[in-house]
């Protein structure tokens, strides 16, 4: 499988992450809601594709979360929480703007730094992970149903 990004790869992940912040800010409606409703909407599209579409909605729902959470103080998403005991009394105070401004740039410097240590660590843990044994895949199993 290789890599391939287009234009049309660029237009898709734009629309997710929009359709993504329009589902992370609505309160009860999670990223991962989205990803189960456009999910069939993937079989139209080839693979890479269908994925960029995916990590948009993903990335624009856990985002999309910290709208309400900052200006009504009711998070949109599970993963906002704590960015309602910060953004919704700055919100109070007269500053929701800027507490917006705050909590969108963090979350881009967090997604960005994820990915970064995603590739780094990547090749690292997939050579660990091809040394492993029946044993060491067993207990990995067991561990993930307890």
């Amino acid at each position: 499988m290789g890599f391939e990004f287009g234009l049309l790869q660029l237009l898709v992940s734009f629309v997710g992450v929009g359709i993504g912040v329009i589902f992370g800010a609505l309160p009860g409606m999670t990223a991962t809601m989205a990803i189960a409703i456009f999910l069939p909407l993937t079989y139209a599209y080839d693979l890479h594709t269908s994925l960029y579409l995916l990590l948009g909605l993903y990335v624009g729902g856990i985002s999309g979360g910290l709208v309400p959470a900052i200006l009504i103080n009711i998070p949109g998403t599970p993963s906002s929480v704590t960015t309602g005991f910060d953004g919704h009394p700055m919100a109070k105070r007269g500053e929701g703007v800027r507490a917006l401004r705050i909590g969108i740039t963090v979350s881009l410097l967090g997604g960005l730094f994820s990915l970064v240590i995603l590739a780094l660590f990547t090749p690292v843990l997939a050579g660990l992970a091809i040394k492993f044994s029946a044993i060491e895949k067993f207990l990995i199993i067991l561990y993930a149903m307890t």
